[in-house]
């Protein structure tokens, strides 16, 4: 067994095994995943594989386009959720997503803290800027890359204030005055920024450990917000040399921020299709995307490269020289770049595109096949320092989701890549032990 490195391990609380084809044949189905005994019962399978965490992404939009399809990413409010399901669970993580662009920093303050109250310590954030959903919120547009960063930077900032304004205290610590605190260890904060203005004290103490912030910023403004304060990153790695290059730059710009090189822990999303032969697997891969709109795929290729293929042959071999250039993608700048390597480097035909993970899965790292499979390639980016553990992402079925948690998890525990037992209290303490 190994004893150098141990990974992390969080699991999507977006059900990614429910497919469209399985929920159009089980219309019960869409309702199921809105209802929390689904979660309650989710979770408690995750602890039994002794996961770190749970992780619920989130975005304030529905795309229109991708809303037939099961699940459609949105439904309950990652916070609301979490709160609901904690109570069934002693030791696994929760991570919630809340945007520093459409919340105001004293309700997620106020969230968090309540989050990591309700749940002894065991809550994370996923500090998102957002690539969409201005509309909703009196804004025609988004701010650039840069400016969101700067904008997050002060909400986090603003934050951590509010939790520093009010410290942890005993309840006899308190003097109410006119219904006022009056002990002097809380403070207002009044902050007057470029973007914000919160005068404070927050209106709940401070849990005893801190919250962890986790981030998904994969241009060079949000690597260098990860650099700075995240203790987890969640990266769009769909190959083990990308993965190799997003770590290794990630530990520059953590030194270069004046921390430790493993302070930020390298979380790539995998999604996995499991079988128990890999032509099974193959054929579960298949029937999932079988009923895909072509349609919107073409559009979400010409939206980042402005490259339109939907009138050529389906066999055409797209070539670098057919790239436009000088082109600036409006919805993600990052995943561009990463379907532009992907041209670049095989020359795909337009049916090999269409099923590539930086069109179809967010540019995820990927593996179908079987449970010998997917433990040997997670063996393999670890050894290779790839990563500091990922997401899973089970697709196809529920099949993926089971054979993960009830056999490949348990094989890494085998070969010493992860660890056999809870040993830390809090989800920040179990973060700094990772490595």
């Amino acid at each position: 067994m190994r004893t150098q490195k141990t990974i992390c391990i969080g699991l999507s609380l977006s059900p990614t095994w429910v497919s469209t084809q399985s929920a159009k044949q089980d219309p019960n189905q869409r309702e199921a995943i809105l209802n929390p005994s689904y979660y309650i019962a989710l979770s408690k399978r995750a602890e039994a594989a002794k996961l770190d965490f749970l992780f619920r992404p989130d975005a304030q939009f529905l795309n229109i386009d991708k809303g037939n399809q099961a699940p459609a990413f949105g439904g309950i409010d990652p916070s609301l959720l979490i709160a609901s399901i904690a109570h069934a669970t002693n030791h696994i993580g929760f991570v919630s997503t809340i945007s520093a662009l459409f919340y105001p920093p004293y309700i997620a303050a106020r969230q968090l803290q309540s989050l990591n109250w309700i749940t002894n310590g065991r809550v994370g954030w996923n500090i998102v800027t957002a690539l969409k959903g201005q509309q909703n919120f009196g804004l025609k547009t988004l701010p650039d890359s840069e400016e969101r960063y700067e904008i997050a930077k002060e909400f986090t900032a603003v934050v951590e204030a509010l939790w520093a304004s009010h410290p942890n205290s005993q309840p006899d610590q308190y003097q109410s005055s006119e219904s006022r605190y009056s002990g002097s260890s809380i403070q207002q904060i009044n902050h007057q920024g470029r973007y914000f203005n919160v005068e404070g004290p927050l209106n709940i103490p401070a849990y005893s450990q801190p919250i962890p912030y986790f981030q998904a910023g994969a241009s060079p403004a949000g690597r260098d917000f990860a650099a700075a304060v995240a203790d987890g990153i969640f990266a769009a790695t769909p190959d083990i040399d990308c993965a190799i290059e997003f770590y290794q730059d990630i530990q520059r710009r953590v030194v270069s921020a004046g921390r430790e090189p493993n302070a930020v822990k390298v979380l790539p999303g995998l999604s996995f299709y499991l079988a128990d032969s890999r032509e099974e697997a193959y054929r579960l891969f298949e029937q999932t995307h079988a009923n895909a709109d072509s349609r919107t795929k073409f559009r979400y290729i010409e939206s980042l490269i402005n490259l339109d293929l939907s009138q050529l042959p389906i066999d055409t071999v797209i070539t670098p020289e057919m790239l436009p250039e000088g082109t600036e993608a409006p919805y993600s700048q990052t995943h561009a770049q990463l379907l532009r390597r992907y041209i670049c480097q095989h020359q795909p035909t337009i049916q090999m595109l269409l099923s590539a993970p930086e069109v179809n899965g967010s540019s995820h790292w990927r593996v179908i096949g079987t449970v010998s499979d997917l433990v040997d390639e997670i063996e393999r980016w670890t050894d290779k320092q790839a990563c500091d553990g990922f997401i899973a992402l089970p697709c196809g079925s529920e099949q993926s989701l089971t054979l993960f948690l009830e056999q490949v998890v348990p094989k890494l525990v085998e070969k010493g890549i992860f660890r056999a037992n809870y040993q830390q209290q809090t989800l920040w303490e179990r973060l700094q032990s990772v490595g």
